[in-house]
C-alpha cells in the first residue's frame, strides 16, 4: 500500500530537521545566529518553522529594524515559517514588560 503524499511529507519533514533552538525575545531584537542558520555539521537548513512561547512579541524580515510597536504581531502559541533567504533578516522583540520565547525548529 502506498503512502499518501501528505503522510510522506510528514516523515520527510521528520527525518530532515537537523536541529532545533530556544531563543529568549527580550527589549533587544534578536533573530537566528550565524550558527544556527549555517551549521557546520553539513547540514543545509532551507528554512525555520517558528512558535510563540510565553509573551506576545513583534516580528520582521526586511526593512527598519522591529521595534515593540512595529513589525508583525506574534500571539503566544502562534506559529510561522521563515525560508531561506530570509532566514538573515528575522528580528523578533518583545511587546509589554515580560520576554517571549521562540521554539525553532530548522528545517
Amino acid at each position: 500500500m502506498a503512502s499518501s503524499p501528505s503522510r510522506v511529507g510528514e516523515l520527510r519533514l521528520k527525518a530532515e530537521s537537523s536541529h532545533g533552538a530556544t531563543i529568549a525575545v527580550a527589549s533587544t531584537a534578536i533573530g537566528f545566529t550565524a550558527a544556527q542558520i549555517n551549521p557546520t555539521n553539513g547540514s543545509h537548513i532551507i528554512g525555520a518553522l517558528v512558535t510563540a512561547e510565553t509573551a506576545e512579541m513583534r516580528w520582521k524580515i526586511v526593512g527598519t529594524t522591529v521595534a515593540a510597536t512595529t513589525g508583525h504581531l506574534l500571539y503566544v502559541g502562534d506559529a510561522i515559517e521563515v525560508w531561506h533567504p530570509d532566514l538573515a533578516g528575522f528580528r523578533a522583540i518583545r511587546t509589554g514588560a515580560t520576554s517571549g520565547k521562540l521554539q525553532v525548529t530548522y528545517l
